[in-house]
């Protein structure tokens, strides 16, 4: 009889932790006090018609040490979040954009002071905004390393200066390929002179198209041949089979009379694959993606990068004077900006109240930590000096009016080290 017991408590416990819940065994380095609150902040976005559903998960030391579902995959049809959900990465797309640019670097393809012209003649002779009707000639160039940087000069969807509201009125109509895309901002003059300011946006779509070029294939294909798949991402991808398009739900913004559908479920037009956005993954696929760059370059015994282009590509490349970097006319304190990836420069002495950062700003994580964020409300963040990546992902349009981000790291890294973010935060 105490057999059948013992046998009959291992098969609960064995049940309990397969449900979409945090890790509340022994092995999670997270006290069972800390995981209710974190579970408690990610429940309450769910549960008050600010979004259909999360996902959020941490990893350390290559263990799971909290993973949260709550809500809806799809709120009409009462489809809840589970583990295969497939989420619109959006501006994630970029840093894999970034890893296989990087990679053709290291194959000594091109160079990181190549001319774009190189590359793309057209835009040898592209000019620069100077005023209502008035151009000016370039200084220097457009390099790789400036697309890298959003440092191209390329007019950016986020601001409203004169020069970028010309992008925002070019008509993109006859558009049909990411040549012809990227061809049109040769039409378009450049909101600054190159590697004079920091803007955000379309230059990871140029690089694409560098990469097709340089390569051989189509952007799609490499991705998927040079990263994807030695990675086993098995769920990520430009295009969604029919068999997966139900694992995909809608997005939502929040209306006057609770959350409406912008996207439907199964559906993200976006009608040829993109540097800057247009992949689906998954939350398990992306933390391997994350994990990799963690581990610098490698997943598994298998490398995407070397682990000195992996450290490059989180090290700051922004000129002093030109920090905090700004995006949408929100400065980013304390950020930096690498090869794709943004950092985080120096430790907070104190934790900052959320009401001073928008959705833009991660106010709270250490220093070195690396990360980016999505239009679809979701975040990556890669922390090394605590060897753990950590992800948010949602279905919410609503960037800059929903928090999550920000309140979640705050209380993860509150409840491990409540004095502050240090350089480095010691979980026990």
């Amino acid at each position: 009889m105490k057999l059948l017991k013992f046998i009959f408590l291992v098969l609960l416990l064995i049940g309990c932790s397969t449900n979409k819940s945090s890790l509340h065994n022994e092995e999670s380095l997270l006290d069972a006090k800390t995981i209710a609150k974190m579970d408690a902040l990610i429940e309450k976005y769910a549960d008050n018609n600010f979004l259909s559903g999360v996902i959020a998960r941490i990893q350390q030391n290559n263990k799971v040490i909290y993973n949260k579902y709550a809500g809806y995959q799809d709120l009409e049809n009462q489809i809840p979040m589970q583990e295969n959900t497939l989420f619109r990465l959006a501006s994630f797309t970029k840093t894999i954009t970034s890893v296989a640019a990087m990679q053709l670097v290291e194959k000594e393809l091109m160079r990181l002071d190549d001319p774009l012209y190189k590359f793309i003649p057209e835009f040898k002779d592209v000019k620069v905004y100077n005023g209502p009707g008035e151009t000016v000639d370039l200084i220097r160039p457009i390099t790789i390393k400036h697309l890298l940087m959003h440092h191209s000069g390329i007019g950016t969807p986020f601001e409203n200066e004169p020069a970028d509201i010309l992008v925002k009125n070019h008509d993109f109509s006859e558009v049909n390929s990411l040549d012809s895309f990227v061809k049109e901002f040769t039409k378009i003059p450049l909101a600054h002179q190159p590697g004079e300011s920091f803007s955000y946006g379309y230059s990871t779509d140029i690089l694409a198209r560098v990469i097709e070029i340089v390569s051989g294939e189509s952007l799609s294909d490499y991705v998927d041949e040079h990263i994807l798949k030695p990675l086993k991402m098995d769920d990520t991808s430009y295009s969604i089979t029919d068999q997966k398009r139900s694992r995909l739900g809608p997005a939502y913004r929040i209306g006057n009379a609770g959350l409406e559908v912008v996207i439907p479920a199964g559906t993200y037009d976006v009608p040829f694959a993109r540097g800057a956005t247009g992949l689906t993954s998954t939350t398990h696929d992306y933390l391997r993606f994350a994990t990799m760059m963690l581990n610098n370059g490698e997943l598994d015994g298998i490398k995407i990068l070397k682990p000195e282009t992996a450290q490059l590509m989180h090290t700051n490349q922004l000129p002093t004077e030109q920090l905090p970097l700004t995006i949408g006319g929100t400065k980013m304190h304390n950020n930096g900006f690498g090869l794709g990836f943004a950092i985080v420069m120096n430790s907070p002495k104190k934790w900052k109240p959320l009401n001073e950062y928008n959705m833009s700003t991660i106010a709270n994580l250490p220093g070195g930590c690396y990360y980016w964020l999505g239009a679809f409300n979701n975040s990556f963040w890669i922390d090394p000096n605590n060897n753990l990546v950590g992800i948010v992902m949602t279905q919410s349009v609503d960037v800059g009016k929903v928090a999550i981000f920000q309140e979640f790291y705050q209380e993860f890294y509150k409840s491990v080290r409540p004095d502050g973010a240090g350089s480095s935060v010691a979980l026990r």
